[in-house]
Formats: C-alpha cells, sequence, structure tokens
C-alpha cells in the first residue's frame, strides 16, 4: 500500500489570518476590552488557528492499494474504488464537496455516476501513475498545464 502526504500551501492559513483576525480585532474594538485582554486573546487566537492547520495538514494523507484510494483528514476518511474512478482533473480546483486537501491545484477524481472529491497530494503526477496502473481506463484532464 502506497501513502502519499498532502501538499502544503500557505493560501489557506493567509485566509484563516486574514479573515478571523481582523473580525476579532473588530469585536475586542467595538467591546472596548483593556490593552492586556486585546493582546491575550488575538495571540491565543492566532497559535489556535496555527496548531488547527498543522493537525489538518499532518493528519491529511491518501493511500492507494490494489483496489481503493483511501483518503483521511482530520477526523473525515473515506475510499474511492479505483475501479470506479472515471476521470481525474488536475490543476483545478473544488469549491464544494469532500474536500480531504490542504493545498490549492489538486486533483478533482470523478467517481461512480456523480460523486466528486478533491485530493492534493504532493506530487500529483505520482499519484496519477498509480491511479492508472490499476485502473488505465481513467481520462485525465489538465487546467493550465500543457496537454499531455
Amino acid at each position: 500500500m502506497a501513502t502519499y502526504k498532502s501538499k502544503w500551501d500557505n493560501f489557506y492559513l493567509l485566509i484563516l489570518y486574514a479573515i478571523l483576525i481582523p473580525v476579532f480585532t473588530g469585536i475586542l474594538a467595538i467591546s472596548k476590552a483593556p490593552l492586556s485582554k486585546y493582546l491575550t486573546v488575538l495571540s491565543t487566537l492566532v497559535a489556535c488557528i496555527l496548531v488547527f492547520y498543522l493537525i489538518t495538514y499532518f493528519t491529511t494523507s491518501y493511500k492507494i492499494n490494489s483496489e481503493y484510494l483511501r483518503y483521511r483528514c482530520l477526523i473525515f476518511f473515506g475510499k474511492v474504488k479505483i475501479e470506479s474512478i472515471r476521470r481525474i482533473e488536475v490543476g483545478k480546483n473544488l469549491y464544494s464537496g469532500m474536500r480531504p486537501a490542504t493545498a490549492m491545484k489538486g486533483l478533482i477524481i470523478y467517481y461512480d455516476k456523480y460523486e466528486e472529491v478533491y485530493i492534493s497530494p504532493v506530487d500529483n503526477e505520482e499519484v496519477i501513475n498509480a491511479l492508472q496502473k490499476i485502473n488505465p481506463e481513467i481520462e485525465v484532464s489538465y487546467h493550465n498545464k500543457k496537454q499531455k
């Protein structure tokens, strides 16, 4: 069974900080909290966001055996029967649905009739090759890259 780690992308961390810190700063400013409480809450918030992101990163992985692609991210996990995979899109993002991923420009895997899952392995090509060895019928389309 081959195991693949998820790619690290600072974009999500930046979004968390860009949204949450101004919101909590505004709330604290409106509440007229003393500076010591203000700094305590802000530093705790920054630390909690970082710890959450690190736990997410270290628990996100993908495993391929002869029958299934298994994914895990925090408490979310699942498996996709490799024979049911119809198509893979490379370099595109999935904005809704199952996203056990920590980076952008990963793989959208379409399987069964209407199911899809987004993963972000460190090396997209390595995962595609491993899946196509098991199911050569998988159609691969590339975005933002020359067609292969």
